[in-house]
């Protein structure tokens, strides 16, 4: 599993050595399928052949910014598990606005880069593409 998604990364990960390949923002029916094809003493039964979380009957309304749907096709549709993943989101990157422009006041844009690049990383996980682009702009910007 890797945040290296770039063209000729996957060859690059076989070659050294890893069994398969996955990148970030991880996929569960992806993960699985690259699993199963890898442990070889995975049995495979009715019981473990898809994966599944219990549906919520929770309704979670439309949010600009939030591919909702893909967010819980991700994660096997459980609305529990996205709303718990969409909150620890928040918390951990409320202050990165903050936390990034006195990183760039004090010229350490080696750690302003990789901020934007784990809000890259993170936004994907809870499906907020145009986040995810925003923060690659961002450490692209800072790091010339």
């Amino acid at each position: 599993m890797t945040a290296h998604a770039m063209h000729g990364d996957r060859k690059k990960c076989l070659e050294a050595g890893m069994n398969d390949y996955i990148s970030k923002p991880i996929d569960s029916k992806e993960l699985l399928v690259v699993l199963k094809k890898n442990i070889s003493h995975f049995e495979s039964t009715a019981e473990n052949s898809a994966f599944r979380i219990p549906h919520s009957t929770f309704d979670i309304p439309s949010l600009p910014g939030l591919n909702i749907a893909e967010g819980l096709e991700r994660l096997g549709g459980s609305y529990e598990l996205y709303l718990d993943i969409l909150k620890d989101f928040c918390n951990t990157q409320k202050a990165f606005g903050e936390e990034c422009r006195d990183l760039i006041e004090k010229k350490d844009f080696k750690t302003a880069r990789l901020k934007a690049h784990a809000l890259k990383g993170a936004a994907g996980n809870v499906s907020a593409a145009d986040l995810g682009d925003a923060a690659k702009n961002i450490g692209g910007r800072v790091c010339r």
